[in-house]
């Protein structure tokens, strides 16, 4: 059974692509313990390339999950996860320049 995840997660739009209104897509790969804590991240791809990768990284290593089951046990489980920045915010004159 896959882990199921317990906490929102919500990656941080990158200041740099709000800027400029760039919308963009990371996979990554997350290894999950037995107590649904995510002990890795793994970047398989970003697109634009060097954009968005940190933000999901470090929002997806900061998640809670329950817990993968194998034979009715908790068990480490990776799962791959496609996190998609499609809007950036309205960029207000305060702070941005």
């Amino acid at each position: 059974m896959r882990p199921g995840i317990k906490t929102r997660v919500h990656p941080e739009y990158p200041e740099a692509a709000a800027r400029r209104g760039v919308a963009g897509k990371v996979v990554i790969r997350l290894y999950i313990n037995e107590k649904g804590i995510v002990d890795r991240v793994e970047t398989l791809r970003g697109q634009p390339p060097g954009m968005f990768e940190r933000s999901a990284e470090r929002a997806f290593r900061a998640a809670r999950f329950s817990p993968g089951m194998k034979n009715k046990r908790p068990a480490k489980t990776q799962m791959t996860i496609e996190v998609s920045f499609d809007s950036p915010p309205p960029i207000s004159g305060a702070g941005w320049r």
